[in-house]
């Protein structure tokens, strides 16, 4: 299954020049916040058609995005939304780099900018990573989310000692398959072993199973000794197939399967027996057709027997990954399926762990711009996808210490999904938790 670690993109074109040596490049001025500050409110009358260009921009930057490119963006931008009405700095990670937001009649900008490190301090990086439109409520975020094609869900609820406390939600228990977002399953059983004092975080386990990417652990030797702490931080932060699936059946498949009836699935037997990645992938091979049609037709028992029966072959044939990417593959019956309600309960159930590295391995990969993470005081992610199947899950906790589980799934059996479009309505409902 792929990674899915979006950064979500305004009219699909960021400006960016990387930015090596300045960012440890010595502070000269007197007084960087006013500069910065500057800069930004120059920006903003770029925006708005101020001939400025080269006062604002540095030589380098307009050499690899031309003036004429930056024009027809910021014309983009005013057409869109507006003129520009005020940029402010939102946080800073250095003298003169850091995120700004500038405001439109329709909506808000989240900017990245970076700024040369000596005079004249112009701007050497700028990216536009999200946009957060103005007067927007959970009532529009539903209506979006009925007009995508296929079948499509989310639930948001705060999480209260009490249990989850269900705010805004489409199609909130409805069925489907959620892609790596099973791997928070996995995470949860492992934290749950370490609290129990049956592992440890530091406990070493050989690779022994192979598995395809997304991840790099597939290309490691056999037998190749890892953490399990290792394990569980590639499994979440990069979505690891091959250290999914060591983890999986290191900590053992039946136990993770408990964990699902654990953490309150409203239909655990849609995810036992457990399935490795590696298998769910060989499955939808045309080899392994009577192997597939044997598994869809049978009940827990008989579809843990199809995977007993059938492990040589699952785990040595050819698979295809050009036939995974073309088009939506058994993505209704060879899958991980949980609804947006059942993914609220699980994270309900690993907030009350209360585990510290458990939290930290969630945090690795935000899910959405630093603009957006930036407004949390924690913020967990784990996401998935293959053809025809996205979901972004988070756990969040407001500056005000009030926790939230954000989730949202969007399946179509007849074409892809759309990623960035699914990506703009998931970090719109993140925002609006943040809001009273």
């Amino acid at each position: 299954m792929r990674n899915f670690a979006p950064i979500q993109r305004l009219i699909g074109l960021f400006l960016a020049l990387t930015m090596a040596a300045m960012l440890s490049a010595p502070a000269r001025a007197q007084n960087s916040d006013a500069i910065y500050q500057s800069r930004a409110n120059d920006v903003v009358l770029f925006i708005n058609g101020v001939d400025n260009i080269n006062q604002v921009f540095a030589p380098a930057f307009l050499a690899a995005v031309p003036p004429s490119q930056l024009r027809q963006v910021s014309q983009s931008l005013t057409t869109q939304y507006g003129q520009a009405v005020a940029a402010r700095v939102v946080s800073k990670q250095g003298a003169f780099s850091g995120q700004i937001e500038i405001d439109f009649p329709k909506g808000v900008a989240e900017v990245e900018m970076v700024l040369e490190p000596n005079a004249p301090h112009r701007v050497i990086g700028l990216l536009i990573s999200g946009f957060r439109q103005s007067g927007d409520s959970y009532a529009a975020v539903s209506r979006d989310f009925a007009a995508l094609p296929g079948f499509a869900g989310f639930a948001v609820a705060e999480l209260t000692p009490q249990g989850p406390r269900p705010i805004a939600g489409h199609n909130a228990d409805g069925r489907f398959a959620i892609g790596s977002t099973f791997k928070l399953y996995i995470l949860a059983e492992l934290t749950d072993q370490v609290a129990r004092g049956k592992r440890k975080w530091s406990d070493v386990a050989p690779l022994n199973t192979k598995s395809l990417p997304s991840g790099i652990t597939q290309n490691w030797p056999k037998g190749a000794p890892m953490t399990l702490h290792s394990m569980a931080t590639l499994m979440i932060s990069i979505s690891d197939n091959t250290a999914t699936d060591n983890l999986l059946f290191t900590l053992g498949r039946d136990k993770v399967g408990e964990r699902v009836v654990k953490s309150g699935h409203s239909n655990p037997a849609d995810m036992i027996p457990f399935l490795g990645t590696r298998e769910a992938f060989s499955l939808k091979m045309p080899l392994a057709t009577q192997a597939r049609v044997a598994f869809e037709r049978s009940d827990d028992r008989g579809q843990q027997r199809v995977l007993s029966d059938n492990r040589d072959m699952l785990y040595t044939m050819q698979v295809d990954p050009a036939l995974l990417l073309s088009r939506p593959v058994y993505i209704d019956t060879i899958e991980w399926f949980a609804s947006p309600a059942d993914l609220v309960l699980l994270l309900s159930h690993m907030h009350a762990m209360r585990d510290d590295t458990m939290l930290g391995i969630m945090g690795i990969n935000k899910g959405v711009g630093p603009a957006d993470a930036g407004r949390w005081r924690y913020l967990g992610f784990k996401g998935g996808s293959e053809t025809g199947v996205i979901n972004m899950t988070f756990l969040a906790q407001r500056p005000d210490g009030r926790w939230f589980a954000i989730t949202g799934s969007w399946n179509n059996t007849a074409a892809p999904v759309e990623e960035d479009r699914f990506a703009a309505l998931m970090a719109r409902a993140v925002n609006l938790a943040l809001v009273d």
